[in-house]
């Protein structure tokens, strides 16, 4: 079993942070595998708090079923699969059953460790050295369904 968690910045132009989880069935407990940098901002009313309820707003909170997707276009998403949401509740539910907003990832689309990473349409951005080392790690853990949580409480 994999998780992801999530911690955002309220100031989006700030990068939060991702961590990945494993369960250890020898301890009873969720170990961090990976801890990298991410970017929840999104074009569209960036500075909004309510900007997640928009098309291509920030990335909204909540929890989320995860899965790996293929491969999208390079020159977008980076060179890596990408990791497919699905929303389960919080914002991110309201967002996508009251708004319309769909198609959330985290994905790469940088280089590796060439900042800034740039906003997207909703999702969340990684580095694409850090997007492969996240799927790899997932698909090593041989479960195809995680859960993402994600939060705003940095700063």
């Amino acid at each position: 079993m994999w998780k992801i968690t999530i911690d955002l910045y309220k100031d989006r132009y700030k990068e939060g942070v991702l961590r990945l989880w494993t369960y250890s069935t020898i301890s009873g407990k969720y170990i961090e595998r990976y801890r990298c940098p991410c970017l929840g901002r999104g074009t569209t009313y960036p500075d909004s708090p309510d900007s997640w309820k928009y098309i291509n707003g920030n990335t909204p909170t909540g929890t989320w079923d995860a899965t790996i997707d293929g491969i999208g276009d390079p020159e977008v998403y980076g060179p890596n699969p990408r990791i497919a949401l699905t929303s389960i509740s919080g914002n991110a539910y309201i967002a996508e059953h009251t708004y319309g907003r769909s198609g959330f990832m985290i994905h790469g689309g940088r280089a590796d460790y060439e900042p800034p990473l740039y906003p997207t349409n909703g999702c969340i951005r990684v580095y694409d050295n850090d997007q492969a080392a996240l799927v790899n790690i997932i698909n090593a853990d041989g479960e195809s369904h995680g859960t993402v949580i994600i939060s705003e409480n940095l700063g």
